[in-house]
């Protein structure tokens, strides 16, 4: 097997199906030995009726296990632990790729040596993008377009969870998701992916960033709201704290450091936005407010 498509879900099986057919349109995915591994944490709605009715018309291509430990790590490594594919497309279920995704994995990708590959990340809105939004806060809701050319990741950037492309040999090599972090069902914990790529960073594994290997990701309005914004924000910070305390006191302080010059860079942009756009500008200081707060939160998960 090539490519093991897994997709982690939990409760979103009306965006399940447009990411699902994203996949099956690729015409390479019918000529390349690819397969669809669903991995379903504990949904209450009707994710089993939606992979029946893609079984029935396409057969042993496509799979679906039931992960019962809750959390988006779990998913990810029973994914690991069930697709077949020499390559993991690690995609979320409310994404969909782009109608040449896979030919430019076989094509492009491919032709440079890495253990792992990613891809820019542009955002759909389910209505209109919020007058505050600006590139610098459009993370949260998954936005990623680190570089305007293909290229090997520096070690600032690495493959976001949308859209990364993962040798299995590499999962022998570094180990799998820290099942302390990442989503588990509507705790809104991050971190995982850069936990997972730090390791890589660590013993010098390649990781390619290629322009065209595009993913959609859809941004339902209630996440346009201030009220989760700030509910990410600080999950975002609290991620953070748990990932850098577990590796240890350096990097705890190596962290907190970092932030501090995050909020000076933050003051500059509001600055530099005050006049032109003063909600982006507010925006800008209130997220990094708000991950400041969640880092130093005292209650730990």
């Amino acid at each position: 097997m090539f490519l093991s498509f897994v997709i982690s879900t939990y409760n979103r099986s009306e965006l399940l199906k447009k990411c699902l057919n994203s996949i099956f349109n690729n015409f390479a995915f019918h000529t390349l030995g690819c397969e669809i591994l669903i991995v379903d944490n504990n949904s209450t709605d009707n994710t089993k009726e939606v992979y029946n009715f893609f079984k029935e018309r396409y057969g042993e291509k496509i799979k679906y296990v039931l992960e019962e430990k809750q959390g988006l790590s779990f998913c990810r490594n029973r994914g690991i632990e069930e697709s077949k594919g020499e390559w993991l497309c690690f995609i979320d279920d409310d994404a969909v790729i782009s109608e040449n995704y896979i030919d430019v994995f076989y094509k492009k990708c491919l032709l440079n040596e890495a253990l792992a590959y990613g891809g820019p990340i542009y955002l759909e809105f389910e209505k209109k993008e919020p007058v505050w939004s600006s590139k610098f806060i459009a993370s949260i809701w998954g936005y990623f377009e680190p570089y305007k050319n293909s290229r090997y990741f520096s070690n600032e950037y690495y493959p976001r969870g949308s859209n990364m492309i993962i040798s299995r040999r590499a999962f022998d090599k570094f180990g799998i998701f820290n099942v302390k972090l990442g989503r588990k069902g509507e705790l809104l914990l991050g971190s995982e992916e850069k936990d997972f790529f730090s390791r890589f960073k660590k013993n010098k594994a390649k990781i390619y960033y290629e322009k065209d290997l595009i993913v959609y990701h859809y941004v339902n309005d209630f996440k346009t709201s201030l009220d989760f914004v700030k509910k990410q924000s600080i999950f975002i910070g609290l991620s953070e704290k748990i990932r850098t305390k577990e590796q240890g006191n350096v990097e705890f302080i190596l962290k907190i450091c970092e932030e501090f010059i995050k909020i000076l860079i933050s003051f500059l942009l509001f600055v530099l936005y005050l006049f032109k756009n003063y909600k982006k500008s507010f925006l800008i200081l209130k997220v990094r407010y708000w991950i400041l707060k969640g880092f130093f939160k005292k209650q730990m998960l």
